[in-house]
């Protein structure tokens, strides 16, 4: 028996028996979705959803501070 792929309208998706969804590729792409990545869902008093990335603090400011050159150097001297 072959399985038929059920056609939708671009941009739709379905709710499951688990209310879970699929968000649709292109859609993902210019949100910049990527699997595994964690969304936090928020409603609004009008009955939308949100999606919203979920970043961890952490990851976010890895690598954004940065030692003065020779900083550990003139450090390490006072110390002498």
């Amino acid at each position: 028996m072959v399985n038929k792929v059920k056609k939708r309208r671009r941009g739709l998706t379905r709710v499951s028996s688990k209310f879970q969804v699929t968000i649709p590729r292109a859609i993902a792409a210019a949100a910049g979705v990527k699997p595994g990545d964690t969304l936090r869902v928020d409603n609004t008093t009008d009955g939308r959803l949100i999606l919203v990335p979920e970043i961890d603090p952490v990851q976010a400011l890895a690598g954004s501070f940065h030692y003065p050159v020779n900083y550990l150097a003139e450090l390490r001297e006072e110390w002498q």
